[in-house]
């Protein structure tokens, strides 16, 4: 309302020159209208009728100050109290983004040091106002970069460790933060092993006589051990025993199988298991992939 008139008789520019001196009075004006009861016009007038009220100041420009002043108050009593319904978003100038969402670049497992760049990507149909920025984090760990809602992982340097997980994106702006969204990360190792066989073991085949040999992976998921011996002949079960053990560390499983007498087996029995042993480590990559 920049001219004067019959309900602003003071013209704007004059009242922003005298802000300084007339802001104690408006302050005044302002908490009385919303501290006091309301003055009906008329004592036969109806309470439901806006229109029966008189009104608070003839200054339009003063009526303005109240309104924003109303607005601002139910705005932050609203959001205090979980109340603002955040699929509104009309007539607010300042507002929180909206939900989030996610999508990553590699479907399936991903395998370290052999995937090519992974993008995962945050988006948001309602990006709030001022524009929504995005704060990453895995595993409730919080994560640096991506504020423009990409995270990218490098060629071959997808680790278990650094980055299998859930990984979660929440859009925010000065106003709030909007529905974060979750998307699962899946790394998975390759076999290594963790505990090799020696290159030459003597063994005596008499009952007294203990035969211990281990051999054990690390690798995500567990891996599965087989033994053969002299160009892939199976163990026999009646000879030799193979307990298993499995434990974890972190998110890697390390599975070790020893090689045991059998207890009941006889001497001759067991010289006729001499020579070369293979131990081999399988883990499933996922997609029909087995790694040795």
């Amino acid at each position: 309302m920049p001219n004067p008139g019959a309900k602003n008789p003071i013209p704007i520019w004059i009242l922003k020159q005298c802000k300084d001196e007339l802001l104690p009075t408006i302050t005044d004006i302002v908490s009385l209208s919303l501290s006091s009861d309301k003055l009906i016009k008329k004592s036969s007038l109806g309470l439901s009728e806006y229109k029966n009220y008189m009104p608070v100041s003839n200054l339009g420009c003063l009526s303005k100050v109240i309104e924003r002043v109303v607005a601002n108050q139910l705005k932050l009593y609203l959001c205090a109290n979980n109340l603002d319904d955040e699929l509104h978003r009309a007539y607010k100038k300042y507002n929180p983004p909206g939900k989030a969402s996610t999508v990553m670049s590699v479907t399936g497992p991903i395998v370290e040091g052999e995937n090519p760049n992974i993008d995962i990507t945050c988006s948001v149909s309602d990006p709030g106002y001022p524009q929504a920025t995005f704060k990453w984090s895995k595993d409730n760990q919080d994560q640096s970069g991506g504020e423009d809602g990409s995270i990218t992982i490098r060629q071959r340097s997808a680790t278990v460790s650094k980055h299998d997980g859930i990984w979660t994106c929440i859009p925010s702006n000065s106003e709030g933060e909007g529905l974060g969204a979750d998307i699962s990360v899946v790394v998975n190792a390759k076999a290594h092993l963790s505990q090799s066989l020696p290159r030459t073991l003597t063994v005596i085949a008499d009952p007294k006589d203990s035969f211990n040999v281990t051999c054990g992976f690390i690798s995500k998921p567990s891996a599965t051990i087989s033994w053969t011996y002299n160009n892939n002949n199976i163990l026999p079960a009646g000879v030799i025993t193979q307990p298993i053990t499995t434990t974890s560390s972190g998110k890697m499983s390390t599975v070790t199988q020893k090689l045991l007498w059998n207890p009941n087996s006889d001497i001759s029995s067991r010289r006729s298991v001499g020579g070369v042993y293979l131990c081999k480590g399988t883990v499933d990559l996922g997609q029909g992939r087995v790694d040795h």
